[in-house]
Formats: structure tokens, C-alpha cells, sequence
């Protein structure tokens, strides 16, 4: 599973991403939360109705899949895309600092 995010957006105590999971040659793009400062780091990942299919089609639970993508991103486990839109997001760095 490889996990990338294409655009984050960071406020004072929340933000919104959005992204995509490769997982068995499939894409499958994701809008979500991120949460920094209460209660510690932490993200809720809802994937696009498309992709619940696309993922259920090929016997993927996308609850299941969501708790997993939720836990990497938290621990760090994702790219960003060159030209990744963002504003304020530390896990992304200042504009033009990718890590692809």
C-alpha cells in the first residue's frame, strides 16, 4: 500500500487533506481530517464513494483500509506529490519542499 496526499490544509487546531492509496493496482483517492493538537496527533480518512467500490470489487473492506491509512499517515508513512497543494501543514513542509 502506498499512500500519497495531494493537498492539506492546516488551521489553528484542525485541517483537511486529500489524497490517494495504490493498493493492488488500484487508486484509491481519500478526503480527510487532521487533528494536531488535542488529544495528540490524529486523522479521519473517508474514501470517495467510486473508490469504496472500486475497492469493494476486489474483496477490500474500505472501513478496514481507512483505519489503516489513518494509522500511517499518523505515523509518518505517505508522500506527497510534486505540486501538492498546501497552507501551514508541517507534515508537508513550506511550499516546494516535497518528499517525492
Amino acid at each position: 500500500m502506498e499512500i500519497y496526499v495531494t493537498e492539506a490544509h492546516m488551521g489553528a487546531v484542525a485541517g483537511f487533506m486529500k489524497g490517494y492509496v495504490m493498493i493492488e493496482e488500484t487508486k484509491a483517492r481519500f478526503k480527510g481530517v487532521i487533528f494536531g493538537r488535542i488529544g495528540g496527533h490524529n486523522v479521519s480518512v473517508k474514501f470517495m464513494p467510486a473508490a469504496v467500490s472500486a475497492l469493494g470489487k476486489k474483496g477490500i473492506d474500505a472501513d478496514e483500509l481507512s483505519l489503516e491509512v489513518q494509522a500511517a499517515i499518523v505515523q509518518g508513512r505517505f508522500e506527497t506529490v510534486a505540486g501538492a497543494k498546501h497552507v501551514a501543514d508541517p507534515a508537508i513542509g513550506p511550499p516546494g519542499d516535497h518528499k517525492t
